[in-house]
């Protein structure tokens, strides 16, 4: 009979049992090990389903502690790219703010400073990942896909600076073929009109949910004849047309984009631009429908826009295209009411002044989704992140940005405890003398019942800089930053 009951032989066999148990599901996994947290649960499910002897309970103990580690060990991986990304992407803010009068220069070193990452990152970062955890087998795929990503973006900005060594013989303009391929992505602040942050990306890949291109492209090398590049602009919502199409529209300095995706042959567009973001005239456009169109005022337009005499610069804008010089550039003027992004962390820019949360939970993105979702937002349109870096989460007065986390206690927060009722003081009662039958005493009547309560320099264009001066240049920016975060 004990040898039909499996789990009552000695420690060994059971163990050995329990062995063959733990090979058969692995065999089933798409490693033939544990890698993630869920494989492990698997298992724990599986061994629950049990007779729970000591041993079987002590398998889970293990697998528990399993559990714990896997997650320490992909915190660990996802920790070492955030930091590097961190800095990237202040070595990339550092080659703007120092270049922003010529687009080319910026282009260059963005080529330099990406192809050093990416060597750094094989160096001095994914080969000790490696020797730690092993095969990539047991790496996350977007560790692994982040080496990709950093020599595919050394190669592209590297195109596109070289093509501008060399003429176009059917345009004599100096620059690619054929410009349309790409897009000169940016966020502007809508209160400011400032620029945060420019990226170059193929059009094909650029978020239309959030960005949509200009009838004013970006000019290369100001004076020259040089190919422009579609300018692409973060867009927000500027309210309905007559029509009733929503317009989107995006602020640059101190001009007004307006467009709508859609509209009907028999649909009078005005100063709107149809599929595009057209540069608005005080005269025409949305200026001139105003009074009909809901237009936030925190932005401050009636003020700015008002005041001066645009016509000028709003035909050269149109004419030639978009001069950086003419613009400011702030990698820390984000509005409020913004997802962020710095390395691997997500945040939560509120409309209150100074207000930071990071995003946190088991899921950090299905957490931001249902935060949006709790504040009125289109998670589609407003989960594209700005990415700032550690400077942008000092307020004026010193003090840190970030008051808290957004995690999964944020929409299912734990009960309050109830303190015990106080019984209020009772008058005395009077006993009756009649004689009271003592019963024996049993097991119930000993019993007590206890709660188990646990404890608790600025380039000009005047000559043109060589490719190799760029690239030193580049590669220097990268090497500046100290990997440390704010906690």
């Amino acid at each position: 009979m004990a040898k039909l009951i499996g789990f009552r032989k000695t420690k060994s066999e059971a163990t050995n049992i329990l062995d063959v148990v733990e090979k058969s599901y692995l065999n089933r996994t798409q490693y033939g090990e544990f890698n993630t947290v869920e494989e492990v649960d698997g298992l724990v499910n599986v061994l629950k389903g049990l007779p729970q002897t000591l041993d079987v309970q002590e398998r889970i103990a293990g697998l528990e502690n399993k559990k714990l580690q896997i997650s320490a060990k992909l915190g660990d991986l996802l920790m070492e790219k955030g930091v590097f990304d961190t800095d990237l992407n202040e070595a990339l803010t550092n080659a703007t703010k120092n270049n922003l009068s010529n687009p080319k220069q910026i282009i260059g070193s963005y080529a330099a400073i990406y192809g050093d990452a990416a060597e750094r990152y094989e160096t001095e970062v994914f080969s000790k990942i490696f020797k730690r955890y092993g095969t990539a087998n047991t790496i996350p795929q977007e560790v692994l896909d982040y080496r990709k990503q950093l020599n595919d973006k050394a190669k592209l900005y590297g195109s596109v600076f070289n093509s501008y060594n060399f003429i176009d013989p059917d345009t004599n303009e100096i620059g690619m073929l054929n410009p349309e391929g790409f897009g000169i992505v940016v966020d502007t602040n809508p209160a400011t009109g400032r620029i945060s942050r420019m990226e170059l990306v193929p059009s094909g890949e650029i978020k239309r949910d959030a960005y949509m291109r200009t009838d004013t492209p970006l000019q290369m090398i100001p004076g020259a004849p040089a190919k422009k590049i579609p300018t692409w602009i973060r867009t927000f919502d500027g309210g309905m047309s007559d029509f009733g199409k929503p317009i989107r529209s995006a602020v640059l300095g101190e001009f007004i984009y307006s467009g709508v995706d859609t509209a009907g042959k028999k649909d009078d567009l005005g100063g709107l631009g149809l599929g595009q973001l057209k540069i608005q005239k005080e005269e025409e456009g949305i200026l001139r429908r105003l009074g009909r169109i809901p237009v936030p005022k925190w932005f401050g337009w009636e003020e700015r826009m008002f005041g001066r005499e645009p016509e000028l610069t709003v035909d050269t804008m149109r004419n030639d295209g978009v001069n950086l010089k003419n613009f400011q550039f702030d990698s820390t003027d984000v509005p409020d009411g913004s997802v962020l992004q710095m390395g691997g962390r997500l945040f939560y820019s509120t409309d209150k002044k100074d207000e930071v949360f990071e995003i946190g939970g088991k899921d950090k993105n299905e957490t931001l989704r249902r935060y949006l979702q709790s504040v009125g937002k289109d998670p589609n349109s407003a989960n594209v992140p700005y990415f700032v870096d550690r400077n942008y989460f000092a307020a004026p007065d010193g003090s840190s940005r970030i008051k808290g986390t957004i995690d999964d206690k944020f929409f299912n927060p734990p009960a309050p405890s109830i303190p015990p009722a106080i019984e209020s003081p009772r008058a005395p009662v009077e006993i009756s003398p009649e004689p009271v039958v003592e019963e024996p005493a049993g097991f119930f009547a000993q019993r007590t019942n206890r709660l188990n309560v646990p404890e608790e320099s600025r380039e000009t264009i005047g000559g043109l800089p060589s490719a190799s001066d760029i690239v030193e240049k580049g590669k220097s920016f990268f090497r500046k930053f100290v990997p440390t975060l704010p906690q």
